[in-house]
């Protein structure tokens, strides 16, 4: 009989990491997993909820606000696993992993960790409740039987507090992600998406945080020989969006996209994807950019480096994050002409497959449900 696996995360917003549980989810063994997800947030308006229930998978909406969370979480997961006769828990973030370590389940657990928490945390919420919610994370985690990071950088932060931990790094689905099969594919979706057949394309695609530094990736191309005969596609949003517009200044090279449902689309129609960020933790939309066989033009930071190994031909690293050294990168790197995409190694695909993630976390599920039979 499959085992249920439940799994927990805030919301099904769109986002990388409802992108890496959809990866596992896909890639279970339905003879031997049966999966499960519970949200904890109200569902916002752009969200994955269609999508998860088409794969078959149950989703259970548990609506809590934040107070409720903490005050009543623990009793109603706890009634929920039992009434769904769960197997095994798996959380993915700050308030999944804080309620489980509180409902003291009789049931394996696992957490995956998806950033380096403290650093990432004091950027997006300030130092003092940045850290403070790091180590309430930190304390939370020691609870669960299992601590994954997504990769080595996350490791050794997780590590650092004393934790043990193992990696199992981000995956993406190569049907969805590959290169385009020729010129003549890559000028319809130029077309498609009203895209000169002509220039350049640069693309930036993810949150526009201070994370990602996506106001100096701008000002960067704008300063940048390259952009005489390039257009910068920003696919996303964000806080900084407002300051993204104000360092673009109307210019009609700099093209605001909003958030995308057609990643893929736009990845396979671009020549060069940039990514400026100052910590990641292993950034779906570089893997999905190599996969698709761009040109990745990226800060040199150790996510990045571990990307650039898998993918010597398709990766260059610069230093720093301000935009003389964006404009640097891209007028070293970034040729106008029109190069056709790349192949990527067989090796180097596997090696980011969600179809290779989904195995590991499979195999360790074996391992937790059989010592817990």
């Amino acid at each position: 009989m499959a085992k249920k696996v439940l799994s927990i995360v805030s919301t099904l917003a769109r986002s990388a990491l409802t992108g890496v549980l959809q990866g596992i989810m896909e890639g279970y063994d339905p003879a031997n997993y049966e999966s499960t997800v519970a949200t904890l947030s109200p569902s916002p308006s752009d969200n994955a909820l269609q999508e998860f229930r088409s794969m078959g998978i149950q989703v259970e909406e548990m609506n809590l606000s934040r107070a409720a969370s903490f005050l009543v979480g623990a009793g109603r997961l706890r009634d929920m696993v039992q009434a769904l006769e769960i197997d095994l828990v798996h959380c993915h973030g700050f308030r999944a992993d804080i309620l489980v370590s509180k409902a003291r389940l009789q049931v394996p657990t696992v957490a995956t960790i998806h950033s380096d928490n403290l650093t990432n945390y004091q950027l997006l919420y300030g130092r003092v409740s940045g850290k403070w919610m790091a180590r309430r994370e930190f304390a939370a985690l020691r609870e669960f039987d299992r601590v994954i990071a997504v990769s080595d950088t996350v490791a050794a932060a997780v590590r650092s507090q004393g934790l043990q931990c193992e990696v199992i790094e981000n995956g993406v689905d190569m049907n969805r992600y590959r290169p385009p099969s020729g010129a003549s594919e890559k000028a319809i979706l130029r077309e498609r998406l009203r895209l000169s057949h002509e220039q350049l394309v640069v693309l930036h695609a993810g949150r526009l945080t201070n994370l990602k530094r996506p106001v100096e990736v701008i000002a960067g191309f704008l300063t940048s020989r390259v952009s005489r005969d390039a257009v910068l596609l920003v696919a996303g949003e964000g806080p900084l969006r407002q300051q993204c517009e104000k360092a673009a200044a109307g210019a009609r090279n700099v093209l605001f996209l909003g958030k995308r449902q057609d990643l893929p689309d736009l990845l396979r129609a671009s020549d060069v994807l940039i990514s400026n960020s100052c910590t990641e933790g292993m950034p779906l939309s570089l893997l999905e950019g190599c996969a698709c066989g761009m040109r990745v033009i990226a800060s040199d930071i150790s996510p990045h480096r571990r990307i650039r190994d898998l993918f010597a031909q398709q990766v260059f690293l610069y230093a720093g994050h301000e935009p003389h050294a964006v404009a640097a990168a891209l007028d070293e790197h970034a040729t106008t002409e029109i190069a056709p995409a790349l192949q990527p190694p067989r090796e180097s695909l596997e090696a980011i497959s969600a179809s290779r993630m989904s195995r590991t976390y499979q195999s360790l599920y074996d391992t937790l449900c059989a010592r817990n039979s």
